[in-house]
């Protein structure tokens, strides 16, 4: 499954005892896809990097909110899932949104990536492989329509359509 990445990450974080302690569904990115965005080496112990375009933080809470970011509370096998589908995650900020495409095969994805494998039985929950790290999802599409100077004629149709 390559979680090994993860693991790591997760006893540098200290939420291994929460992990144990609690019923999840885990969302794992790929051992490459935390490698591009979380930076172990040459860290003092207990520290990490996280990279997010040209910053690193050196913060273990930035790192908790990352993780908690790919975890749900409760039991969701792939069936259980269904498009649209709107599930709060163990970071209280954020939401979990999947999607169900069949092209000709069922893609489940969660914020836009793809669940590569699934249904993986842990003794406290289910584990899910995610291509990458999920993106936080941090405005609404009427947002980005209003914000971006592309999508001016969208704006104005959209408004003529609210009149």
């Amino acid at each position: 499954m390559g979680a090994v990445k993860l693991v790591s990450v997760v006893e540098k974080a200290g939420m291994t005892e929460s992990l144990h302690s609690f019923n999840y569904t885990i969302l794992c990115p790929e051992n490459s896809a935390l490698e591009s965005v979380v930076d172990e080496d040459n860290q003092a112990e207990n520290e990490i990097g996280i990279k997010f375009e040209r910053h690193r933080m050196k913060k273990k809470r930035m790192l908790h909110n990352l993780l908690a970011n790919h975890l749900i509370p409760g039991f969701y096998k792939l069936d259980d899932f269904s498009d649209g589908q709107v599930i709060a995650a163990e970071n209280s900020n954020s939401k979990i949104r999947v999607n169900i495409y069949y092209t000709p095969e069922k893609i489940v994805t969660a914020n836009c990536v793809p669940i590569l494998s699934g249904d993986h039985f842990a003794r406290n929950g289910i584990i899910h492989t995610v291509e990458k790290v999920l993106p936080i999802p941090t405005r609404t599409v009427a947002d980005i329509i209003a914000g971006d100077v592309q999508f001016s004629v969208l704006k104005r149709s959209k408004s003529s359509l609210l009149v």
